[in-house]
């Protein structure tokens, strides 16, 4: 589902055991996939002060993201309770920056990372 929200504030980094083992599952499809430049596991708020998990991916122009988008739900459905649920935010020049001030990639682009 595609939701639009007026603001995202980035907490930060979402990390630990569980985590790692998603990571590390995304960064296969990642390195295949050439438009993904870096991507983030975060924690944001949307104008409320309940945490959300994000992945926050930075990309050079995704035409189609289903099938990311697709890849990405299953994997995190093995590792996670069904009743969980993982936001995913493509990341503007802006966004990113802001991101970085509290929260590390887990990916980069070897060819196109920063």
């Amino acid at each position: 589902m595609k939701l639009q929200v007026p603001s995202a504030r980035f907490v930060g980094e979402q990390d630990g055991d569980a985590e790692r083992e998603l990571k590390s599952k995304f960064l296969g499809v990642f390195a295949e996939e050439r438009t993904i430049l870096r991507a983030y596991l975060a924690r944001v708020t949307y104008g409320d002060t309940q945490s959300h998990v994000a992945l926050c991916l930075r990309t050079a122009g995704v035409r189609d993201p289903r099938t990311i988008l697709a890849y990405i739900s299953k994997k995190f459905a093995k590792l996670f309770k069904e009743d969980q649920s993982l936001d995913i935010i493509f990341l503007s020049e802006r966004m990113e920056a802001e991101l970085r001030q509290v929260c590390a990639a887990f990916y980069a682009s070897v060819e196109r990372g920063q």
